[in-house]
């Protein structure tokens, strides 16, 4: 008779085991839960942070959790860590430096279940804050043409980089596109054709003299003048700005 009962308990204890044993792996393949995930950028970094819960645990260390990213239709994993006690792991990443701005599209999943979140991130940048110019007032004859300087300004183009922390060295080329009220004989002489940043990613205008002509009786000539400035260096960022002086010449 005693014989009996324990070979029945113990038959009982060895099916309780098996079945803990088999919920201990659904949880572990997340079977039995779900999984949120969120993401969000600041400077060259993404955070990823995922949450797994379950319904039947309140201890959920150890947990793997795979996390992976998709940008420009290519995917790169970021491999698999482990939660901690109540079911949260974070990671954090540095894409590829990019031009402009990225929409990423994190997953995270842990057995069968997945989850995702997109975040933007910006990249790098080129801006141009064209020189100004006052309006020129001059009494010399209408067949004449004036020198009309504009003057060096410190900070012409700005280049922003989240990825690196010395934005100087950054050559960039200066062209010029002149459209005019009276004629198509206006010019512009560059002192430079080139300009570098600093360490602040800050370029200087090298200063320039427009050649216009004085309009006729009495009239007004206007120049506008369209900036271009170009990262053209093999390997380079490829990134340019526009912006527009406007110069008034009236007689």
């Amino acid at each position: 008779m005693n014989c009996r009962i324990f070979g029945v308990l113990g038959l009982f204890m060895a099916t309780l085991a098996l079945y803990g044993c088999g919920q201990g792996a659904d949880d572990a393949a997340g079977l039995n839960g779900a999984i949120t995930v969120s993401a969000s950028a600041s400077g060259s970094f993404i955070t990823a942070t995922a949450t797994y819960t379950n319904p039947t645990k309140t201890d959920l260390i150890g947990t793997p959790i795979w996390f992976s990213y998709q940008v420009a239709g290519t995917t790169y994993s970021l491999g698999t860590v482990h939660t901690n006690n109540s079911g949260t792991v974070s990671v954090v990443f540095t894409p590829a430096a990019f031009n402009a701005n990225q929409t990423f599209l994190v997953t995270a999943g842990t057995g069968n279940l997945q989850n995702f979140a997109t975040v933007n991130m910006s990249g790098r940048s080129l801006s141009l804050a064209p020189p100004a110019v006052a309006p020129v007032f001059t009494n010399v004859s209408s067949t004449s043409t004036v020198d009309i300087p504009i003057p060096i300004q410190l900070t012409f183009a700005t280049f922003k980089d989240p990825f690196a922390s010395d934005l100087s060295g950054l050559v960039l080329d200066i062209t010029e596109t002149l459209e005019s009220t009276l004629d198509n004989a206006s010019t512009i002489d560059l002192l430079n054709s080139t300009t570098t940043t600093n360490v602040l990613g800050i370029a200087p205008f090298p200063g320039a003299t427009a050649h216009m002509t004085v309009p006729p009786k009495g009239g007004s000539n206007t120049l506008s003048v369209t900036w271009i400035v170009k990262d053209n260096a093999a390997g380079g960022t490829g990134l340019s700005a526009t912006g527009v002086t406007t110069i008034v010449l009236s007689h």
